[in-house]
């Protein structure tokens, strides 16, 4: 099981699901998400289900905001409690087969609320950065996996060499499988 609690919300996966919970972190934190979006319950996706994963890492801005929130007394208190995006400037998204994912909105704080509202999205800070990277990489082996197996099955299998085709006959015909004249058939349809 692999567990990522972010900003927003948090992300568990469990056997051959992954569960998007958009409940909120905190009490306090709870109300506003209910406030902002309603109550989003849990979301559970088949792996199956997920065609791709994007992944936006906290870059420098992200980095120094949350610094300063959480090295300043009294607004590190009041993030924890709010279990607020204060620094959480970046995201994971999972694509989902049939659906709607949403993308930029106009602006860097059009852009976050449209991300932050997605319900295959969930945004993290810069601690909370390598639990989500290994959620990614766990998709991502997932995905590679699937497309390898599918490549694999979709490949024909390549025919026996001559030589062992002619044995496998020459075999039935010495066990009384095959007559003199449906060996020399079999035989002189492979050669050809």
């Amino acid at each position: 099981m692999l567990e990522a609690e972010g900003a927003n919300g948090r992300i568990v996966i469990e056997d051959n699901f992954v569960t998007i919970s958009r409940e909120g972190v905190t009490k306090l934190h709870r109300l506003a998400m209910r406030s902002q979006t309603g109550y989003g319950g849990e979301k559970r996706i088949p792996l199956t289900s997920i065609t791709s994963v994007q992944f936006k890492t906290v870059g420098s801005t992200g980095e120094k905001l949350s610094d300063i929130w959480s090295s300043t007394p009294g607004l590190r208190q009041i993030n924890q409690a709010l279990g607020s995006s204060a620094g959480a400037t970046d995201y994971i998204q999972f694509g989902v087969t049939g659906g709607s994912e949403r993308g930029a909105g106009k602006g860097w704080f059009g852009t976050q609320a449209a991300i932050a509202n997605d319900e295959n999205t969930i945004l993290f800070t810069k601690v909370q950065e390598p639990a989500f990277a290994a959620i990614r990489d766990h998709i991502e082996q997932y995905l590679t996996k699937r497309t390898e197996v599918a490549v694999s099955s979709a490949t024909p299998t390549p025919p026996a060499d001559l030589a062992s085709q002619i044995k496998s006959l020459k075999e039935l015909h010495e066990a009384g499988v095959l007559s003199d004249d449906e060996f020399a058939q079999a035989k002189s349809k492979l050669i050809s």
